[in-house]
């Protein structure tokens, strides 16, 4: 938990800090610890990067302070002045020291202690290089000396006025005050120091009341105590009500002036505009927190508040969403990147929609968001699960948005958010691609599988080294002849300890993580080599498909791929045919289209796998740069065929066969599937029917059958 916190705060804090504090402390009062967030080189001496925190304040006092200032500097880090001055209402402290820089020379530092929401008790030290700010300060400096010694009220005035605040001075003894004339700005301009603090109904912003009451109960304890010659400050941040009706931030510091007999003599009231800095703070905090785009949380600030949600309602129930959106790629592609930017706000609102006053939400990145979300049971879940699709769905005309959403219950609170959001994404992958099924809960049984797929994440490149992977070749039937024309070269893993290992097993895994792009090459190479084998005992070979991922077909080397393969074997193309998924003519088909052009022209085949599983129409086939299509086996099924099915296969083989494609049906599996391609005088078939995969050793003694050797 700890490095989880740790982690976010240097990711939240460190780059929207730099070029802001030359130095950003992490001090955790909790565990006793501190660590140094950021700090600019060959500046200040700095003690270790981390270590106890009482150690840490007690060497840098020693070793790093100027002596004259190392009171105040142990004092402003004394703990029960920070509490005290944070339960007041004070949004920070702030002081300056002179601190030793690798120069051997000291300088002037302005310190800023804020505390972070946290279980613990944490608070950041910001320190920032002053020596070019600190003749104004000198001013102020002077100003208190003045002040406390009673000189010249018109002298101290000037004095303070040149530092830029604003003076309200009353003088007890006479009744007499003095407001400074730019105090006009303020709808309060008429006040003076008691009514500012005690009438603040049109001064006061009403969020900063209670700041201003702590100022006020402050004073009234030090006169109910009749402390004698005395002085009395306090200070805070607030936001005083302009004549416009505006509020501008400003540090408020009073010192309230005590006689012999603890009776006031004297108030003093200067008001710095601070309202720059303070947004600038609030912009920097904004960016640290919230996705620029969708104005929601980004991912790490969703975890944070997240953790906080679980932790501050333990009786609660929550689940977290993980969405995907199917396709984004394409929608931008099609439609251009400002369409895509409006679904990601119009996701963002709907998911800000469903979590008010129950949950949170958030964009983790791309077309990824995350909801947690409190429910009563799971039909809820299910029931809003059902609501994001219907409402992706009906958000263009021209396109339907479909979501993959991941369901993780928080049963167990004491995991990380990011964990849990893990699990949800786990879920998610299960239905990612579906246009049916978009949503899905997480189980156990998916974690198995995760730890599975990182076992053979481990694995697969020593397994590719090693020449694991190896080729199993499924025959292709004429249906008319019922002879072999070809072969499907199909990978498996020939794995030294799990034995067999079917392609499900693994090829999903590597075409998320972009692994198939060297298996797919080392495949090819199987099969050129198996073509050469088969040439070589003077066999005349039967042509090898091989597949080709999407990654491969967009990439414009791959036409000198297979042209390096054909010459270092000695293979001519017409005994290699490319097999891409019916996907991959979707996106980016100028490329694609070119790359198979110019296979082609080099005596190459090129195949459609998979047709009709949802991407292609019978339009697109026209233009396509293809010799096959390979019709997918649901259109075969024939539980659901009906009579209407039955012509619609018979029309589209032949209209395939009309521009000048051959067709090749695959997954079959039974005599009545055979006989409607016999009627439909499809070209092949490959399927269980007539073989299932096999060893190249299996499959040459299957084809010498056929040649009568």
């Amino acid at each position: 938990m700890e490095r989880d916190q740790n982690s976010s705060i240097q990711q939240k804090y460190d780059i929207a800090l730099r070029g802001i504090y030359d130095e950003l402390y992490e001090l955790n009062v909790t565990e006793n610890t501190y660590r140094i967030v950021y700090h600019v080189e060959g500046k200040y001496v700095t003690p270790p990067d981390e270590g106890k925190l009482n150690e840490g304040i007690a060497q840098v006092s020693q070793e790093m302070i100027c002596p004259e200032d190392r009171d105040r500097f142990l004092e402003f880090f004394n703990l029960d002045h920070i509490r005290s001055a944070f339960a007041m209402g004070q949004e920070s402290l702030l002081t300056e020291v002179r601190k030793l820089w690798e120069d051997g020379k000291y300088h002037w530092a302005s310190l800023t202690l804020v505390p972070l929401e946290s279980a613990w008790e944490v608070y950041l030290c910001f320190i920032m290089d002053v020596d070019a700010k600190k003749s104004s300060e000198e001013l102020r400096r002077q100003n208190q000396e003045l002040r406390l010694r009673q000189m010249d009220e018109e002298r101290y005035r000037i004095i303070v006025e040149q530092t830029g605040a604003i003076v309200l001075d009353f003088n007890f003894e006479n009744a007499k005050f003095y407001v400074s004339p730019r105090m006009a700005m303020f709808a309060c301009s008429t006040l003076d120091p008691l009514s500012l603090l005690n009438s603040e109904e049109e001064a006061v912003h009403p969020q900063d009341k209670p700041a201003v009451k702590g100022m006020r109960d402050r004073f009234a304890e030090a006169i109910k105590q009749k402390r004698r010659a005395d002085t009395v400050s306090t200070q805070s941040v607030v936001r005083l009500k302009k004549t416009d009706g505006s509020y501008l931030y400003c540090r408020i510091v009073t010192a309230l002036k005590l006689g012999p007999s603890g009776e006031r003599q004297r108030i003093i009231c200067t008001i710095s505009d601070i309202d720059e800095s303070v947004r600038n703070e609030q912009v920097l905090k904004y960016r640290a927190e919230y996705d620029q785009l969708t104005g929601i949380y980004n991912k790490i600030a969703f975890e944070e508040h997240g953790r906080e949600l679980l932790e501050r309602y333990p009786d609660v129930k929550y689940a977290i969403f993980w969405l995907d959106v199917n396709r984004f790629k394409v929608i931008n592609d099609l439609y251009g990147y400002e369409e895509g930017d409006r679904l990601l706000c119009f996701i963002a609102g709907t998911l800000t929609e469903m979590t008010k006053g129950r949950g949170i939400c958030g964009h983790a990145n791309g077309d990824i968001f995350s909801m947690m979300v409190s429910f009563a049971n799971e039909e809820e879940l299910k029931d809003m699960a059902v609501e994001l699709t219907e409402k992706l769905g009906m958000f263009s005309s021209s396109y339907r948005a479909v979501p993959s959403i991941g369901i993780c219950i928080a049963d167990e609170r004491e995991r990380p958010v990011h964990m849990l959001c893990d699990y949800a994404g786990l879920a998610m992958k299960t239905v990612k691609g579906n246009i049916v099924r978009t949503f899905a809960f997480y189980d156990e049984g998916m974690r198995a599988a995760q730890i599975e797929e990182k076992t053979i994440e481990n694995e697969m490149e020593a397994a590719l080294l090693h020449g694991e992977f190896i080729p199993y070749l499924q025959p292709k039937y004429e249906i008319r002849t019922g002879k072999i024309i070809g072969a499907e070269a199909l990978v498996r893993w020939q794995h030294p300890v799990r034995g067999l290992l079917s392609p499900s097993k693994f090829v999903p895994m590597f075409e998320r993580d972009g692994f198939i792009v060297k298996v797919d090459d080392y495949m090819w190479e199987q099969a050129f080599r198996l073509i050469r084998r088969w040439l070589d005992m003077g066999m005349e070979p039967v042509p090898i498909s091989v597949n080709v991922s999407r990654m491969h077909a967009y990439d414009p080397n791959i036409y000198d791929r297979f042209l390096e393969l054909s010459k270092t074997y000695g293979v001519e193309g017409r005994y290699i045919e490319l097999e891409l998924t019916e996907s991959a003519f979707v996106d980016n088909t100028d490329c694609l289209f070119d790359n198979m052009q110019r296979i082609r022209q080099k005596g190459f085949k090129c195949s459609m796998d998979d047709f009709g599983t949802g991407y292609s129409s019978l339009n697109m086939l026209q233009n396509m740069p293809v010799d096959y299509i390979k019709l997918d086996g649901g259109f075969l099924n024939e539980k659901v065929m009906t009579e209407k099915g039955r012509t619609v296969v018979r029309a589209m083989i032949h209209m395939i066969h009309e521009i000048g494609m051959k067709v090749v049906a695959e997954g079959v599996e039974t005599d009545w599937q055979v006989k409607l391609l016999q009627d439909t005088s499809c070209t092949g078939a490959q399927g269980y029917y007539y073989a299932k995969p096999m060893a190249p050793e299996d499959f040459e003694e299957l084809y010498r059958k056929q040649l009568g050797e």
